[in-house]
């Protein structure tokens, strides 16, 4: 009797045992809630990963060839535009046609078309993209970019790589007035006369087409871009934090 009690005991402890292992085994660890939530993103938006890849290569294909375009000195557009500032202004809205191409375009419809990181974590931060999806989506922008620019350059070969097309120049050089938490220059408006207007902490400065600095107005407060005023041409308002204001221009 006691023999057989002896082995019940041993086969209740066995099976108790085996039923603590089973539920250990039951819950899911981390790695593998993870991993599982990243075979789910590349599962239902590989797609749009790749889209998002190939719409920023054509957009480094398309900034490479413009620049050749404008910048090498044998080409008819860099002999026919010999004012550098206007060639910036044409580089410019070639870019930015570029990139309204590819936002509107079926393939920038279905990913969105965020081309570049910072938009990508700003989305994240905002709740609107998931962790993996936001991880994949930069993964793709850096190997797309990448891809971008060798096509171009196995397409223009030495083209690409003269110093005027491949080494640009220092305005200004703004890292005086660079302050933590508010950074440096940021939003930019040019006059008629081709004069740069720059918000920066602090308040706007004021650039000649050639680098020079004009003048500054003074905020005292982070200024984060500037506009020309709806009333008068002369008003320029500075958005602030917290609000909007006015200033005039002096000399330094």
């Amino acid at each position: 009797m006691n023999t057989v009690k002896d082995g019940e005991k041993r086969k209740s402890a066995v099976g108790h045992k085996a039923g603590t292992l089973s539920s250990v085994r039951a819950i899911p660890s981390h790695a593998g809630w993870w991993g599982s939530h990243m075979l789910d993103a590349l599962k239902h938006h590989w797609s749009e990963y790749l889209m998002e890849a190939a719409e920023l290569g054509i957009f480094m294909v398309s900034a490479c060839v413009f620049a050749t375009i404008l910048e090498y000195p044998a080409s008819p557009a860099r002999q026919g535009v010999a004012d550098p500032f206007l060639r910036r202004i044409l580089m410019g809205l070639a870019m930015g046609l570029t990139a309204v191409g590819l936002i509107y375009s079926p393939w920038g419809k279905q990913s969105e078309a965020h081309l570049n990181p910072s938009v990508t974590l700003t989305f994240f931060r905002l709740g609107k993209v998931k962790p993996w999806d936001a991880l994949f989506y930069i993964v793709a922008q850096f190997v797309g970019g990448i891809a971008g620019v060798l096509v171009a350059a196995a397409v223009l070969g030495n083209l690409i790589a003269h110093p005027s097309v491949a080494n640009g120049r220092v305005f200004f050089d703004a890292t005086r007035w660079k302050k933590p938490n508010y950074g440096g220059p940021d939003g930019l408006k040019v006059d008629r006369k081709g004069n740069l207007f720059a918000a920066r902490p602090g308040g706007i400065s004021v650039f000649a087409p050639d680098g020079t600095h004009l003048g500054s107005i003074e905020t005292g407060v982070a200024t984060s871009n500037v506009a020309w005023g709806m009333t008068a041409r002369s008003s320029i308002l500075p958005p602030i934090r917290p609000s909007i204001a006015s200033g005039s221009a002096r000399k330094e």
